[in-house]
């Protein structure tokens, strides 16, 4: 959602909001449809997306897409778009242990 976070988006002038659709907006787009394609089948260099896809993970793509940026180059934003095989194991602790933070004693 960018309405109520222009500022935090760097979004201040006509211009800004053109580059965040033109560019930004675009760059994670076609990086989605990268992620949701090499989960529907085995791409080189994406090949935990598949795997994580095919045990029904699917809560990676936030994450992966957060650790991308519009100005790297393109083997380091496979490497990021790169997942670990254990994220669901990772994430799943992570879930579970700030549960238990949470549960009255």
């Amino acid at each position: 959602m960018v309405r109520g976070h222009e500022e935090t988006l760097g979004l201040k002038a006509s211009s800004d909001f053109a580059r965040f659709i033109e560019r930004d907006f675009a760059f994670y787009s076609r990086w989605y449809e990268r992620l949701r394609n090499a989960a529907e089948e085995l791409t080189l260099g994406l090949e935990s997306v598949h795997f994580n896809a095919q045990h029904n993970f699917i809560l990676e793509y936030p994450v992966l897409l957060a650790s991308l940026r519009f100005d790297d180059p393109e083997a380091v934003l496979l490497h990021r778009g790169t997942p670990l095989k254990s994220f669901p194991e990772d994430i799943g602790i992570l879930l579970a242990g700030t549960a238990l933070q949470r549960s009255p004693p």
